[in-house]
């Protein structure tokens, strides 16, 4: 079913919000709801033009206009309590008309504008291309999931190693658009959108082509400093600690458990991940073959409530120690994008192997201990 959502006349916000450039005409979104769904209010936000606003929609219409910058970027919402997503906008000018329809069961939202140089219509068909490498990936991943005869660890390699491919392209592309659009926030979109898939080096050269106000800058520097935390922590290299608490309260440290004479496997987990969850056999199965036979176990849960995480422990039964820490260590201190992160430490704290999955904990810890 599709719902209609057209934007006709407006009352201005220019008097209330700044505009960093002069202001030729304004940005209308006017109109009026003519389908089965009519929210009760819009709401508009524009974080560069100090714009945080709800607008009421009265008989199916709401009116509101805001001033141009090209360089600002905004989202639009739906302030009631249906599964519609935000979408992205820039208020350059032009004049939108919005849809609701439905795709694959959701509700979503849709600009369209009769101006073919609408910046606000090409950043969505930069998201719809996101949301294509997305459904890539997890069409992908179903494949690889459906066949059988795979291993769960061969499994992983393959699909970490397409996703390093889509990754990859995605940021080719967004690079891209980055370059077309280096004066206005489709470019700033693009940035934020392909940062996090870069290395330093090609951060450093993006951002060395670009005016950095049109960077996020700080999402930049988090993201250099997750791909230095990497190269800290690559095999080879000593362990990193940092603080942790223990179920009782007392904060200690992860040198408690690490370099201590015995090799270590370290693994950084949440209750909430699935994929967590999936390497639990492996992990209980290698800690009950050589736990005996010089080898530690330490979970590190890195973003859960101490209850949560409890529950877990004993609906899995985990009965290796558990230390916590809600500050997402795994990325700060090695570089880690996501969890799981399963690491072997050797006995001095040296890391022999990172990035473990499945089968291959037990494969990497039988090279340095003999039954």
């Amino acid at each position: 079913m599709k719902y209609g959502l057209t934007f006709l006349a407006a009352a201005a916000l220019t008097a209330s919000a700044a505009c960093s450039q002069k202001t030729v005409k304004d940005t209308y979104f006017d109109g009026f709801f003519d389908g089965d769904i009519v929210p009760g209010a819009i709401e508009l936000q524009v974080a560069d033009l100090g714009v945080d606003t709800t607008v009421v929609v009265r008989d199916g219409m709401f009116q509101i206009s805001l001033p141009v910058d090209t360089k600002a970027l905004g989202s639009i919402t739906v302030a009631d309590d249906l599964p519609v997503r935000s979408i992205p906008f820039i208020p350059d000018g032009s004049e939108y008309t919005i849809t609701l329809d439905s795709l694959d069961g959701r509700v979503r939202m849709r600009l369209k504008s009769e101006n073919p140089e609408a910046l606000s219509i090409k950043l969505q068909e930069v998201c719809d291309r996101i949301a294509l490498f997305a459904k890539e990936n997890k069409a992908f991943e179903k494949a690889v999931m459906d066949t059988t005869k795979l291993s769960m660890g061969l499994a992983d390699h393959i699909l970490m190693a397409k996703s390093a491919e889509i990754d990859s392209e995605k940021a080719d592309f967004l690079l891209g658009v980055l370059a077309a659009n280096k004066d206005n926030a489709l470019g700033k979109f693009a940035f934020g959108e392909a940062v996090n898939h870069l290395d330093n080096a090609r951060i450093d050269s993006v951002l060395a082509s670009v005016d950095t106000s049109m960077a996020d800058m700080d999402k930049a520097r988090a993201v250099k400093a997750r791909n230095t935390a990497l190269e800290a922590t690559s095999e080879g290299k000593p362990f990193v600690s940092f603080d942790v608490t223990l179920e009782d309260g007392t904060v200690t440290r992860l040198s408690e458990y690490v370099g201590r004479g015995k090799y270590t496997i370290v693994d950084f987990w949440a209750s909430w991940c699935p994929w967590c969850i999936a390497e639990i056999p492996y992990l209980k199965e290698v800690y009950r073959k050589y736990a005996g036979h010089g080898l530690d176990m330490v979970g590190v849960d890195v973003a859960d409530s101490m209850d949560k995480a409890k529950a877990a422990i004993a609906e899995h039964g985990i009965d290796w120690p558990q230390v916590y820490s809600k500050d997402r260590v795994n990325g700060t201190y090695y570089g880690s994008r996501g969890i799981p992160l399963i690491i072997l430490f050797g006995p001095d704290g040296t890391i022999l192997k990172r990035d473990l999955r499945c089968e291959d904990i037990e494969e990497a810890v039988a090279t340095y201990i003999s039954l």
